[in-house]
Formats: C-alpha cells, structure tokens, sequence
C-alpha cells in the first residue's frame, strides 16, 4: 500500500510518496545514476550515456532497483503494488519490452517530460522476466511527473493504458479508472463552514469540518486516494510553504504499525517518505524510525562520472 503525489505552486513543484510495506528493508538507499554510468535492460538495450537521476531503492548484486526517482530535467516515477488487477506478459515483437523493475530507470534516463513520455512509450509491454533466481517480478502501476503534469501508466490482462491525470496522486489497486469514477461520490465534501439547511433556525454548526463528513478515514488505497486528492485540492499553500505542505498531506496518508496487516499477518506500515523539490532537485526523506528528514542533492554531485553512486539512509 503506497501513495504518491504531485502538488505544484506559481514557481515550485513537489513530488513524493509513501512507501507502505509489511517488512522492513535494511539496506534503503540513495542512489544517483550519473550521466555515463551503464544501464543493461533485460532486452538487450544498453544505454552508455543518458540524463542523470536520483532516486529511493534497494540493491541486489550491486545493481539497483528503484522504488522512485527524480532526473535532472525534474521528470519523476513512483512505482506503486498493483496487486490482482496487474498482468505482465511473455515478451512480445515490435513491442518495447521492459520488466517491471526497469520502467523506472529507462524512463528517468530517456525522457524529459511528461509528454515526452506518453509519446514514447506507446507500444510499452511489461514483461513477466525476472529479476535473478528467487526474485520474480511484481505487477506495478507507475505515477510520472513533471513539474505541472502526472499520467498513471498500468499494464492489465488488456493491455497498457496510459490515462492522464488530474488529481495528481495514485495509490494502489483497483484500477486508475476505478478511481477516477470512484470520486464522483465526494462530490459534496467541502471545506467550506456549514450552513443550516434546516427549517429550524436555532440549528447552529458547532465546529469546523462538518461538510467534510463522509470523506473516508480508513487506510484502503481508495479511501487514501479520495482524501489524497481533497487534501491536494483545498490546501492553501505558496511557493514557500509548498514542500513542508506536501510533507503534511503526506503525514495525513501514512500507515502506523499495528493497524492494518497484511495476507501474512504482517504489520503494513510507511517504511519511509520523501518529498522532492523539482526545482531545486532535492530528495528530502523520512523514514518510520525517525522524526526528521535528511536532505540529499543530485547536483551536489559530480554528474558525468562513469558509475553509480549510493548513500545509505537507515537512519
């Protein structure tokens, strides 16, 4: 169970996520693609000079699988668990095959913006191909964005669909037109003061929040998408209020150990969360065992070097 979103002032944007998972990852790491480090897809395609990115992911056998990532031109990916409405396919011809661990990098390596990618990735084919022995690929659904716009890219037993984006914020399954079609049942949710629409004229609203009633508060992906988007709709927020903004929608969508487990019976909670300045290209990350963020800058970094570089954040 994850969310991620976009929200995006005059002359700042932010995107970020929460990584919601049942277990703990202990090796959590930022990792920075410079511009000539190598990238090998599964298909064969090898890339030796490319956009640099910066993104949030593990590492097996020193290679590494991103959860999210931001690239120099502020172009951004979170993948999110698409579980039993996600397909991935046997490779197919004249298709553009990449398993579902390589969406993320291919894109933040190619591609500038969001257009760029809804043109290019057309005959996109999510393949089934693994990852190493033991590590078998999982249906994933992807939020991109720039600095202004956001699509959801999912792959079902139909097909890839590529839909545009208006809320700016994904979670996890159903399907983005579940959700799409799902928010037409909040259409009287307001964070306006109440009014009385009662005959009786002594009735008088007692608190703040009442035309907010009915927006869902438990942690089902649907319930976290509704609250997401009406929280990203009426926050008020400027330019420089808009990254610790994001960081309390955030706050206000994360899984707490305990409350929710999952099919094994293991506590889901928000392993981490991070917020990105897609102007100034800044990874600022919480995780759940602390109560700050660390900040980390691509362009703090010598971006033409030859080889990976990543920094550990355990903290």
């Amino acid at each position: 169970m994850c969310t991620s979103l976009l929200l995006h002032s005059m002359n700042k944007s932010i995107f970020g996520r929460n990584l919601d998972i049942d277990l703990e990852i202990d090796n959590k790491n930022i990792i920075i693609s410079s511009r000539n480090s190598k990238l090998i897809f599964k298909n064969g395609e090898y890339i030796n000079s490319h956009y640099a990115f910066m993104g949030i992911g593990i590492l097996v056998n020193n290679y590494p699988l991103y959860f999210d990532g931001t690239n120099e031109f502020s172009l951004s990916v979170a993948s999110l668990n698409f579980p039993v409405f996600g397909a991935l396919n046997n490779p197919l011809k004249s298709r553009l095959n990449l398993a579902s661990y390589e969406i993320i990098p291919y894109i933040l390596s190619k591609f500038k913006s969001v257009d760029e990618v809804k043109d290019n990735l057309k005959k996109l084919n999510i393949t089934n191909i693994d990852f190493i022995f033991g590590l078998k690929s999982v249906s994933l659904h992807y939020f991109v964005c720039d600095k202004t716009k956001s699509i959801v890219i999912e792959q079902t037993k139909d097909g890839v669909t590529i839909y545009d984006n208006p809320y700016h914020i994904l979670a996890n399954s159903p399907t983005f037109a579940y959700h799409l079609q799902n928010i037409a049942q909040y259409l009287n949710i307001s964070n306006k003061y109440p009014t009385n629409n009662f005959k009786n004229e002594n009735l008088q609203p007692y608190c703040v929040g009442l035309n907010m009633i009915g927006i869902p508060g438990d942690y089902s992906s649907n319930s976290r998408f509704i609250k997401g988007a009406y929280l990203i709709n009426t926050a008020e927020y400027d330019d420089e209020s808009a990254l610790y903004t994001h960081m309390h929608i955030l706050d206000n969508l994360k899984m707490v150990k305990g409350i929710a487990t999952s099919k094994d019976g293991h506590s889901e909670f928000t392993s981490y969360s991070c917020s990105v300045d897609l102007n100034d290209l800044c990874y600022y990350v919480r995780t759940y065992h602390s109560v700050g963020y660390k900040k980390f800058d691509l362009f703090d970094k010598n971006l033409d070097l030859n080889s990976d570089k990543f920094y550990s954040f355990n903290f």
